[in-house]
């Protein structure tokens, strides 16, 4: 569908502009707004297709986006995340604290598999 992709509105809904397509077999499956920062957006995008004597989830399309601007521009994040095409992605964001210090922590964590083992890997993810 050429219409898949993350939507944003600025006027309550009455009008929306598409701030993030990939393709027209992508759409979004996941976003998460950062609670301290608003302006940074993470979106898990997925390539799928339903029909009805089929099903076709994962490819090239796949993957995961961060914006820094409110959504204006978005970059996929790579390095680190499972080699080959992806799934679908989910995505969550929670402030954390470092007990000693006032600074914040960000971690990604991928699960492998179907959720039987994770691994901390926000060093490894680049842009």
């Amino acid at each position: 569908n050429p219409e898949r992709g993350v939507y944003r509105t600025r006027d309550g809904g009455k009008t929306w502009q598409r701030v993030l397509f990939v393709n027209e077999d992508t759409g979004c499956a996941d976003i998460a707004i950062d609670p301290e920062q608003p302006n940074t957006l993470y979106a898990a995008m997925w390539q799928h297709r339903r029909k009805p004597w089929s099903f076709s989830s994962g490819g090239p399309g796949s993957g995961l986006y961060k914006s820094t601007d409110g959504g204006d521009t978005w970059r996929r994040l790579s390095g680190g995340l499972p080699a080959g095409e992806l799934g679908r992605c989910a995505i969550s964001v929670a402030a954390a604290r470092v007990a000693s210090r006032s600074a914040r922590s960000t971690a990604i964590v991928c699960s492998f598999g179907c959720g039987g083992s994770f691994a901390r890997r926000d060093s490894e993810i680049t842009s």
